[in-house]
């Protein structure tokens, strides 16, 4: 196998961190611009639901609204709400379906 010099160790550290980079950048773009709701839209940091209804992205919580309630969600609680509403909505449909 052929030893690398210095040029060439110094070309793939390039390439290497030139990646990394560019990884971090399309990943960071992704975290930050995207809505997995199809129904929903993105403008300045709120996600509009319907009109009534919006998410507000903050820095350590989240701003639930509807109408003129507002709910704050912390970091550390946002899977517990989800898990908690994943739960509800399951239990509604069971409760709407026909028992067989």
């Amino acid at each position: 196998m052929k030893r690398l010099d210095k040029r060439q160790i110094v070309g793939w550290m390039a390439v290497g961190f030139s990646t990394i980079v560019t990884c971090f950048w399309a990943f960071w773009g992704i975290i930050e611009n995207t809505v997995l709701c199809t129904d929903c839209a993105l403008s300045e940091g709120v996600i509009r639901v319907r009109d009534d209804l919006a998410v507000e992205v903050k820095r350590d919580r989240l701003l639930i609204g509807r109408g003129n309630s507002e709910v704050e969600v912390f970091a550390g609680e946002v899977r517990h709400l989800v898990d908690a509403l994943v739960e509800g909505a399951a239990r509604m449909v069971d409760q709407q379906m026909p028992s067989q």
